[in-house]
């Protein structure tokens, strides 16, 4: 066995490349480099340091070769390598900071490996540092990538959105590659990272390559701070609604390692509106490395539970009307992620990745609504009466192994293999009657190959992902390729692929007052969620501050399902509530990114359509999807007035989503005897879906954020040991006399009338903030 293992390793050996390959690594804090450029001098060869700080070099043929690194943050190095024996492993490269004078928001930049700028077309990248100096972001991350013209939204307040025309539930977010299900607030939209714990922010929006699964629309993948070797530094911001801070400190000899977390709960809303709410996050990772493996140990754990109770208005409205009405949500919820991933340098030209962690998330959503109306004409109480109640878990362990081989002509080899074991559980339902659990434990396999090639000005990848769920004897198999043609500083580049999704979201916007969740259930027995992509695109880039990007995409989903709440309450297994449609989205978007002088940012525009088709709704005519939206405009926008204060806005100009406004309603009805009222289940009838749109959305805010050197709160700082203090203002709603309706409500005398709940906000809204750093 030893002598053909032997005989096998020669031969590969033969069709080897020389490589080169390394981890780049900080100076002070020993914390690994994103986006560092590696150039071959007097080459085209380059790379560039993936989400981890490890970079690849194929394909180089001198004896002798030197390596140019360099940075935006760091102080530019040259390393010379000798090749005449063969490929090198240098471990660790080290790159010494600089101080970066009046220094621009860096929201141009080449992050990482899992969008291969290269390759990918569907792609959305963005420092995270923009969460701390564009204050109107809130520090939210999905208030940034819904900034992407790839984003829709189908509901103004929901966190959820849409990526170029598919559903919410076809979006898959990862932390640290470890699958996170619902990972917002449901009230409040916000997403429940802590930006002060993520490293790294990178998006695919399409046309991703066969090493990903499990979402058919878009990868939003999040990476975390790994800690610091050198003293210990973080970020601390208390304010009178929560408060939220991380600390990275040294581990000695074993590693590395970062600690975060956020408590929150608005003591106005509990007070003024009974409004009881908390929510708070943990966040951690632990860095340490054995011989050429490093290991990543990464926890993220949060428990949020919020009630709003609209009926206790009624205490302070002498209203008889008021008297008869309450309405409700309450939402509670947890996520628990636990992982361990693993990546070993076999050999200059082999990688072994394994990921092996544990995810769940478990949710209660209730909403109820009630009106009483007394009718004097026959003496009795009319009753209005809705009410939903759903429960969701999710329980996902997944081991996942990759080996990376780079080869002769330039190859990049990867086999990889996944197993998920599943156990979900759903329970639904509406006006007091209840549908018990139902429990799926299924298991999912998926395997691919993929081979990239880069051959001077041609870049070509093709791989194939094989899938199975739970006892299914069939193997799907999705072909996906991709080819890039560079021609100086301009690049074409086209994409096509099969992608299949085994799970499906319930959807719940046509029952739930505002769907806030995804209630993920396993399409067993059934085939998969099936969308066919291709796209085509163009990037340029100008000038080493400036570049600008066109992509066209078109995806024909050519398998859907739509969940049928009539069929929810006696169905056995979701499977039996589903109906089979079909869709397909089209558009083009464009991107215009970079700095000039003391501005940097970025503009995009976007124009698309989506549409669905149904056998029951309109006799399987195609309508709009809910997250269409025709045109969109959006930009963020940062200027520097000096080295310690920097202005921004952000602007949305979007056409309105589409909505349905029901011709009648069918109410059924129920009399109580002894009680001597009636109750009224109403169900709306129309014999169209999304027939009209709401008017164009436009949204500016406005925000700065200055370092102080002076006064209380620079004096306050350096009491606790920092001088790293900094002030920050956010306007919003600049536009306050353009409203931006996202309800509607039907009167005799003006018909159907779109509003804005939030109109009785007359001027714009301000709010200032405190941070520290150390």
């Amino acid at each position: 066995m030893k002598k053909w293992f032997s005989i096998c390793l020669f031969f590969f050996a033969g069709l080897m490349a020389q490589t080169v390959s390394g981890y780049i690594v900080d100076e002070e804090t020993g914390e690994t480099i994103i986006g560092v450029n590696v150039i071959v001098e007097g080459t085209d060869k380059g790379a560039i340091s993936d989400p981890n700080g490890l970079f690849v070099l194929t394909n180089l043929k001198a004896d002798s070769i030197h390596i140019r690194f360099s940075h935006i943050a760091y102080a530019e190095k040259t390393q010379s390598v000798n090749l005449t024996d063969g490929s090198v492993y240098l471990n660790k490269v080290i790159l010494a900071s600089k101080v970066l004078e009046l220094s621009a928001i860096e929201v141009v930049s080449n992050r990482g490996n899992l969008v291969q700028r290269d390759m990918d077309i569907g792609s959305f990248e963005a420092d995270p540092v923009l969460l701390k100096e564009i204050p109107q972001l809130d520090k939210d991350i999905y208030k940034l990538i819904k900034l992407s013209p790839s984003v829709t939204i189908g509901d103004e307040y929901s966190p959820l959105y849409n990526v170029r025309g598919s559903d919410p539930g076809e979006n898959l977010v990862q932390l640290d590659g470890m699958t996170i299900y619902n990972p917002q607030e449901p009230m409040a939209g916000r997403s429940l990272f802590n930006p002060y714990s993520i490293k790294n922010i990178e998006m695919l929006v399409g046309g991703f390559d066969a090493s990903f699964g499990g979402r058919n629309a878009s990868i939003l993948y999040l990476t975390m701070k790994e800690g610091t070797k050198g003293k210990p530094k973080g970020e601390f911001k208390p304010s009178t609604q929560s408060m939220k801070g991380t600390i990275e400190f040294p581990m000695g000899s074993w590693g590395t390692a970062m600690v975060s977390g956020r408590f929150g709960s608005s003591l106005m809303q509990r007070v003024f509106l009974n409004m009881p709410n908390h929510n708070y996050d943990i966040n951690s990772t632990f860095l340490t490395e054995i011989g050429n493996t490093r290991l990543r140990f990464s926890l993220f754990t949060n428990d949020q539970y919020v009630k709003m109770d609209m009926g206790f208005m009624k205490l302070f409205m002498d209203d008889d009307v008021t008297d008869a009405f309450d309405f409700s949500l309450s939402n509670k919820s947890k996520n628990l992620a636990v992982g361990i991933q693993s990546r070993s340098i076999l050999s200059p030209s082999f990688i072994l990745e394994t990921h092996f962690y544990r995810s769940r998330f478990e949710v209660d959503s209730k909403s109820y609504m009630f009106i009483s109306v007394k009718d004097t004409v026959y003496n009795i109480d009319q009753k209005f009466e809705y009410d939903t109640q759903i429960h969701n878990s999710v329980d996902e362990k997944t081991a996942k192994v990759k080996l990376t081989g780079f080869l002769f002509w330039g190859q990049q080899l990867s086999l990889g293999a996944e197993l998920n074991q599943y156990q979900f559980e759903n329970a639904f339902g509406v006006n007091q009657m209840q549908r018990g659990i139902i429990s799926h434990t299924p298991n999912l396999l998926a395997w691919f190959i993929q081979d990239k090639i880069d051959s001077g000005p041609v870049l070509f990848k093709f791989g194939v992902r094989n899938t199975k769920l739970g006892t299914d004897s069939n193997w799907y198999r999705d072909p996906r390729i991709s080819l890039a043609l560079r021609f100086g500083d301009k690049t074409f580049k086209v994409a096509w692929g099969i992608y299949r999704q085994f799970l499906k979201s319930m959807n719940t916007s046509d029952v739930e007052v505002n769907q806030t969740t995804d209630y993920y259930f396993p399409l067993t027995q059934i085939a998969p969620l099936t969308s066919e992509h291709r796209i085509f695109g163009f990037e340029h880039r100008i000038s080493n501050e400036w570049e600008y990007s066109i992509s066209a995409f078109h995806k024909n989903m050519s398998l859907l399902y739509r969940y049928d709440y009539q069929l929810a309450l006696k169905a056995a297994s979701e499977i039996e509530t589903l109906e089979k449609g079909k869709g397909f989205s089209y558009g083009i978007e464009t991107m215009v990114k970079g700095e000039w002088n003391r501005i940097s940012g970025w503009v995009g525009y976007a124009w698309s359509v989506s549409k669905r088709s149904y056998p029951s709704i309109m006799d399987g005519s195609y309508y709009f999807a809910s997250g269409d939206q025709t045109h969109q405009l959006k930009s963020l926008l940062a200027y520097r007035i000096s080295k310690d204060i920097t202005f921004s806005t952000t602007i949305q100009i979007t056409s309105g989503y589409p909505k349905t406004w029901e011709t009648g309603m069918a109410n059924h009805y129920v009399y109580n005897p002894l009680a001597n009222n009636v109750g009224i289940y109403g169900e709306y009838i129309t014999p169209v879906k999304n027939n009209v749109r709401y008017p164009a959305r436009m949204k500016v805010d406005m925000g700065w954020r200055k370092k102080l050197r002076s006064g209380f709160g620079y004096r306050l700082a350096q009491f606790l040991g920092t001088d790293k203090v900094y002030f920050t203002m956010k306007i919003n709603n600049i536009l306050f006399l353009r409203r931006n309706p996202f309800m509607y409500i039907y009167t005799p005398k003006n018909g159907y009338y779109a509003y804005d709940p939030l109109a009785f906000i007359p001027i714009p809204t301000a709010s200032a903030g405190y941070t520290l750093e150390f």
